[in-house]
């Protein structure tokens, strides 16, 4: 996976939420495609196909290039940008919203010949069930039992934060105390001012009351983390226990 700082849930949500976007997608997924033949699957307008493109584009979900047809002038093709993964689970005492950025990894790509897009023609029909019989149900089983392991963690880490945020209320902190703690702990003890503004969707001047109430409770600390990209240290914050270094720098 790939840093996925910069990447707005909301706005991915939005566009997904459109389901002729998301089958824009779902094809673009199996082939590269031009807008008419998009309007053609999507039985809509092309005007309307390049109102889509152009939303999924501007938010570099989709880009283009000229590409030869095969017959006539080159046409205008629209690829996928990114390999997104979105998931969004929610229940009692459970909510959690994840947008993650994927790479391909060697041996994670399906051979085009073995796509039903593009079948090898030296296959018999048979050979082709069978194989897709050998194959995908042994692997929809496999993600079934992973999307279970992950729903148990899930449920464990949201029972943890309610355990441990129960516990610091014990302790007489208050809400945003707390919150800004259970954020500091889930990026492993140690965050950027900015990093904790995105999470916490505050400012730095209505999170500041907060870090100095905490800082008044030796309870954290200042930090200077260096940016490398920007050759310049970035303040960020620290909980002040043992553990954190060992978190921080194994």
């Amino acid at each position: 996976m790939v840093d996925t700082e910069n990447i707005d849930v909301t706005k991915i949500l939005e566009l997904v939420a459109n389901k002729y976007r998301r089958e824009i997608l779902r094809l673009l997924s199996l082939d590269d495609r031009y807008a008419y033949e998009l309007a053609k699957s999507l039985n809509i307008t092309p005007r309307a196909v390049t109102n889509h493109l152009k939303s999924l584009e501007d938010y570099d979900l989709v880009y283009s290039e000229k590409k030869s047809s095969g017959i006539g002038p080159d046409r205008e093709y629209f690829s996928l940008d990114k390999d997104i993964s979105i998931r969004i689970t929610f229940g009692q005492n459970l909510f959690a919203t994840r947008v993650t950025m994927l790479e391909h990894e060697e041996g994670d790509m399906v051979d085009a010949n073995l796509q039903l897009a593009a079948p090898d023609k030296s296959y018999k029909l048979m050979d082709i069930l069978d194989g897709a019989l050998g194959e995908l149900p042994q692997i929809r089983k496999q993600i079934d039992i992973l999307e279970k392991e992950t729903n148990r963690y899930l449920r464990k880490y949201q029972g943890l934060m309610l355990h441990f945020s129960s516990l610091l209320k014990d302790k007489g902190l208050e809400t945003d105390e707390i919150e800004f703690l259970l954020k500091l702990i889930e990026q492993g003890g140690r965050a950027t001012l900015n990093k904790l503004c995105e999470l916490l969707n505050k400012t730095e001047v209505t999170i500041n009351p907060t870090i100095t109430r905490l800082k008044d409770k030796s309870l954290i600390s200042t930090v200077f983390i260096f940016d490398e990209d920007a050759q310049s240290e970035e303040i960020a914050y620290e909980i002040n226990t043992p553990s954190v270094k060992d978190v921080i720098y194994q």
